[in-house]
């Protein structure tokens, strides 16, 4: 039948990642302005994935430690590692 193909490790970062990102926008669509309060959004996630965020008025940027890598997402939704950008 089906076979079952294993993600990437690193894609478990990306998901939490990508919550912070749809959630910082639903936020600003709720206040007017990205949040700096990043365990408000993400809740026990943000300690568990060493998450920290950086705002201005009209940007994010979401970080994460993991594995000893540090991951980015930004408003735009680009994610990357520190030596991918």
């Amino acid at each position: 039948a089906g076979e079952s193909w294993p993600l990437p490790e690193e894609d478990a970062v990306k998901l939490v990642l990508r919550r912070l990102y749809y959630r910082e926008h639903a936020h600003c669509c709720r206040t007017g302005r990205f949040s700096d309060d990043v365990r408000a959004l993400l809740g026990r996630e943000a300690d568990d994935w060493e998450i920290g965020v950086h705002t201005t008025p009209s940007m994010f940027e979401g970080i994460a430690s993991w594995r000893g890598e540090t991951w980015h997402i930004r408003q735009d939704g680009y994610v990357w590692k520190d030596d991918e950008q």
